[in-house]
């Protein structure tokens, strides 16, 4: 093969490009060295100077060497924005380079919008390098990144290179996570990292004998101090170091230059990297191949992504854990058997997963079509926990729908238990059997419940006529479900699962009959008055997804009252304006548990001004919630397939949709719908209208 590679970070692809050619393949490399780090390459795209002159000479060198940028079979980026200039250039690089070669391959090797946005939040993680013990880490650097990749040039950037790649090539399980969502999903290869286990790239391997003292090696870079975890690791270090004067030896490299740093790991037996990291990366890997033990990332999470059951060869410490932390290192650092052990482990690790020679052929694998885009492996959550019990409900005219949902819903609890109860009506049984063929495995099963029309066909409609009477139907749910089970999480049919709902199925709500979102109308004093319900002494809440606690409804005897609820309405005493949604506001003023925005995120709560119309006490996580979504509502007409929805997520759901027997249905709109749509387009563009949050 013909390979072309652009760009650097920590010598990744000049030790990919040394493997690809020793196994016969032509590459050309085209990087800046990675910076100060000058690694090697074939051609010099490094900017010299600041400012338009910079910028100029760097034009100048690229225009030189785009002639050999044509007829490559393959050309892998290094990352959206290979070029040390603004995003406008290199979204014209991109595309000559994309209409003069083959296959484009995107390495999600760092940072770039879309990782910026998976870790900023606790949305994927526990904690990352920007948020951590429940709060943004605010550090400069980190302010940097996310100012620089957040723009939204860089934004646009990096949305069209990423879908119009062939191939996205994350090298860490961390990248993986955020790039595999369902319109990735199909061009996503998880590789690892090339590392050279010979002596040739590499610092020359001699296992670890450990001498009088126990050499522990921290590099210490003031700009990257604070995002490494440093500086909340070498006071424990310290410490230990004091407390064990005749076993520790603490080594401090601070802003050394790097071939004086490698000489001191030479000589180091452990290693300090990362705190904030899940997964060893390139330096702690280069390290562990020379024998060095690593303070890293090393998550049981990770091991159970690369499917490895017994190496565990990485000293992981965990933000804000000091106590736990310090218990780690007197147990590893004072235990000169277990530290060679680990030595002979970090050398076999890297061997077995980060060879760079089967490296490059997974490479190879992927570009030629050999290799599947699904890893053999996925994280395990909770696999052994309490199965999570679900409902939803359905007719046959909602079921494309519900099916691409409970499609969203599946694919983010892979490895978690789910119990599925759906309420039908009108659903035959060839569809539950095409229904189970796509969702039924070990882990997942569902349990039908048909609601006959005689108990739905006296029910109020309401003021809005596209909500179904089949929403009543969850004020059966405690009859219709079995006794033994005590709460289960109810969930509309116009929802996207955008994460794991177990951190939600485990809000307690012993006392209360359930937990929901507030609704973005709470704060509309017309409710209130019209249902008859004090402010001071309930919120308002969306329906649409809820906790619900069915022991106390049963006891309650809620069903019978909510019916109570309903005749009232008939008789013309309250007015049930959003059906079985007031019902259930009814039935729990002051019993009712509130969760997160993120758990419900309404349509209006994705726009970039404030609902007005929402209580300021809810407002004031709204930035937060909003970037860090569990379940994506598409409430009044922002359903994707009403010619109102400009939701952001709408794509999202079209590619669960696509993956049914309706693949490809899309709404037909008449010409005044598109005239509108095309207005409101306008007016986003002159900034005229309420413009969604990007994605």
């Amino acid at each position: 093969m013909r390979i072309l590679l652009i760009g650097e970070y920590s010598n990744v692809h000049h030790t990919l490009a040394e493997a690809l050619r020793r196994q016969g393949h032509e590459v050309w490399l085209v990087s800046d060295g990675d910076g100060w780090k000058n690694y090697p390459r074939d051609a010099d795209i490094s900017r010299t100077a600041d400012g338009w002159k910079g910028s100029l000479c760097l034009i100048g060198k690229l225009v030189k060497l785009l002639p050999r940028m044509k007829g490559w079979d393959v050309v892998q980026l290094i990352n959206p924005a290979p070029l040390y200039l603004t995003p406008k250039w290199n979204r014209w690089f991109f595309g000559y380079l994309k209409q003069n070669n083959g296959k484009i391959s995107l390495g999600c090797y760092g940072d770039d919008y879309t990782v910026m946005q998976g870790m900023k939040n606790d949305r994927w993680f526990d904690y990352t390098d920007l948020w951590a013990n429940g709060q943004a880490l605010d550090f400069p650097q980190n302010r940097v990144r996310l100012s620089l990749w957040q723009s939204e040039e860089r934004r646009e950037l990096c949305r069209k290179v990423t879908s119009e790649s062939d191939f996205l090539i994350p090298c860490l399980y961390e990248y993986w996570k955020v790039y595999n969502t369902i319109e990735n999903r199909s061009r996503l290869h998880y590789i690892g990292l090339p590392v050279s286990v010979g002596t040739e790239d590499g610092i020359p391997f001699s296992p670890k004998g450990i001498g009088r003292k126990v050499k522990v090696l921290v590099g210490i870079q003031k700009r990257r101090s604070m995002t490494k975890g440093t500086d909340r690791m070498l006071p424990l270090l310290e410490r230990l170091a004091a407390e064990h004067p005749a076993e520790i030896e603490l080594q401090k490299a601070e802003n050394v230059p790097y071939a004086r740093y490698r000489q001191l790991l030479q000589e180091a037996d452990v290693l300090v990297d990362q705190l904030y990291s899940y997964t060893p990366a390139m330096n702690a890997l280069a390290a562990m191949a020379a024998g060095t033990v690593v303070i890293s990332g090393g998550e049981e999470e990770y091991y159970r992504f690369i499917g490895e059951p017994a190496l565990r060869p990485i000293i992981n410490l965990r933000p804000g854990d000091d106590e736990g932390n310090w218990e780690t290192l007197c147990e590893t650092l004072l235990d000169r058997e277990k530290l060679r052990q680990m030595s002979r482990e970090s050398r076999a690790f890297v061997g077995k997963y980060h060879d760079a020679d089967r490296i490059a052929e997974q490479y190879v694998e992927t570009w030629t079509g050999a290799a599947q885009p699904e890893p053999k492996h996925t994280p395990a959550i909770s696999p052994a926990g309490e199965p999570i019990h679900l409902a939803a409900a359905t007719d046959a005219g909602y079921l494309k729908y519900c099916t691409a949902m409970l499609l969203s819903l599946a694919d983010h609890h892979r490895a978690e238990r789910l119990e599925i109860h759906l309420l039908t009506n009108g659903v035959s049984d060839e569809d539950k059997r095409y229904l189970d063929s796509l969702i039924e495995n070990v882990r997942h099963h569902i349990h039908y419940y048909n609601i006959a029309d005689t108990r739905l066909e006296s029910l109020p409609q309401g003021k809005e006529k596209y909500i179904s009477r089949m929403t009543y139907s969850r004020l059966f749910l405690g009859e219709t479900l079995p006794e033994e089970i005590g709460k289960v999480i109810y969930l509309d049919c116009d929802i996207l699962i955008e994460s794991s709902l177990r951190r939600l199925w485990e809000i307690p709500i012993a006392g209360k009959l359930l937990a929901a979102a507030e609704d973005l109308n709470s704060a509309d004093i017309t409710i209130y008055g019209r249902l008859g319900i004090l402010p001071q002494e309930h919120v308002y809440f969306n329906a649409g997804v809820l906790l619900l606690n069915l022991r106390k409804w049963r006891q309650e005897n809620c069903q019978t009252r909510a019916l109570e609820i309903i005749s009232r309405a008939g008789a013309g005493e309250i007015s049930l304006e959003y059906g079985d949604q007031d019902v259930l506001n009814l039935l729990a003023v002051g019993q009712t548990e509130y969760l997160p925005l993120r758990f419900n995120l309404q349509d209006f709560l994705l726009r970039q001004k404030k609902p007005p119309l929402m209580r300021e006490a809810a407002l004031k996580t709204w930035d937060n919630e909003r970037d860090r979504p569990a379940v994506i509502h598409f409430t009044w007409t922002s359903k994707p397939w009403s010619y109102r929805s400009f939701n952001p997520y709408g794509e999202r759901f079209w590619a669960y949709f696509d993956l049914t027997r309706w693949k490809g249905e899309r709404p037909v709109f008449r010409l005044k719908e598109r005239l509108w749509r095309w207005a409101y387009r306008m007016g986003i563009r002159m900034n005229l209208v309420n413009r969604y949050h990007p994605l």
